[in-house]
């Protein structure tokens, strides 16, 4: 079954914007911290597809950072990839001691149950970072930790190659 959901800052007062999003995020994805300009200008828009133990997400938001602790990871552990392709903004990501930057066309790909901090920024002079993604369960991909690893934080770049993408915007 498919299930659809759909979340954006237009439909919150301006006060609560930024502490909707950051409630949001918590619960639509895995718990995280969330920090940005806190201002009630925060824009975010994002729809989540279901399909089964899979979802399917993009977003559209302002600058943020986002901060998943080991203690959070204790409190709430959905093992789940993060596959995400990057579409406006830029993205750095820290993990595990290595720290990687990501442009529009990137794709990346970490691990919920590691702690990790990404840093979404505008470019450009645009106003919002988006980006498509997908969490897939562990246990949907049981491959090897190594296998795995050598996977985690790698750059793949999706403007090349048979999986060529050429974003119009």
């Amino acid at each position: 079954m498919l299930i659809e959901t759909a979340f954006c800052t237009r439909d919150v007062l301006a006060p609560d914007k930024f502490s909707s999003w950051r409630e949001h995020i918590s619960q639509s994805h895995v718990p995280m911290d969330v920090e940005g300009d806190g201002t009630a200008n925060a824009t975010v828009s994002e729809r989540v597809l279901a399909l089964g133990s899979v979802k399917l997400w993009t977003m559209e938001h302002s600058p943020v950072t986002l901060r998943r602790t080991r203690k959070l990871i204790q409190q709430s552990d959905p093992e789940l990839y993060h596959f995400s392709l990057n579409l406006r903004g830029t993205m750095g990501l820290a993990s595990s001691g290595h720290e990687a930057e990501y442009e529009r066309s990137d794709l990346v790909l970490h691990d919920t149950s590691r702690p990790h901090l990404i840093r979404a920024v505008t470019t450009g002079g645009e106003d919002t970072v988006r980006g498509t993604g997908l969490f897939i369960p562990r246990k949907l991909l049981p491959l090897p930790e190594n296998a795995i690893d050598s996977l985690i934080m790698r750059r793949l770049s999706a403007r090349e190659g048979i999986g060529r993408y050429s974003p119009s915007s």
